[in-house]
This record gives structure tokens, C-alpha cells and sequence, in this order.
């Protein structure tokens, strides 16, 4: 599972993008032909707060916090794997 990590841009010739964040899990197991597997773990979340205000009468102390909206978005997430295994003869 990879990520963009826009805090960390690299620049390739004259144009910036942003590095890659890459998770990995790794395992050895033993299991019987049509056993499945499930490899689980691999969770992000993230939070996004913003704010919407009225122009300058939002910035006022005191009252503009009654012309003053706030959002906040968390969204996580979770990667599971099943993997079966078939012994083909």
C-alpha cells in the first residue's frame, strides 16, 4: 500500500512531486492446499480540519466565531489479504 507524502517533494529536472510512502508486510507460513491465509494490518487514517469564515467579519474577536464554520473529515482505512492456496497436479 503506498501513500503520496507531499511534505517531502523531490524534484526530477525542473518539476517537484511528492515522495512515496510504501508499507509492506512480510510472512512464512505453512498451510494445506485450499487453506486460506489472511494477512491483516496495514492501516492508515487520516483527519482534515478546515474552517470557513465570513470576510473579516469572522476575524472580529468575540463575535466572529458566530460567522465561523468548522469541518473535520477522519477517514480511515483497513487493508486485509486472503490468499488460498490450490496445489495444482
Amino acid at each position: 500500500m503506498s501513500n503520496p507524502d507531499f511534505s517531502k517533494p523531490v524534484t526530477v529536472g525542473n518539476t517537484s512531486v511528492p515522495s512515496i510512502v510504501t508499507r509492506q508486510v512480510q510472512t512464512e507460513v505453512e498451510i494445506k492446499s485450499g487453506e486460506t491465509l489472511v494477512i491483516g494490518g496495514l492501516k492508515s487514517s487520516s483527519k482534515n480540519v478546515s474552517k470557513t469564515r465570513i470576510p473579516w467579519i469572522g476575524r472580529l474577536p468575540v463575535i466572529g466565531g458566530l460567522f465561523t464554520t468548522s469541518s473535520v473529515i477522519d477517514q480511515q482505512t483497513s487493508l486485509f489479504l486472503f490468499v488460498t492456496f490450490e496445489i495444482v497436479k
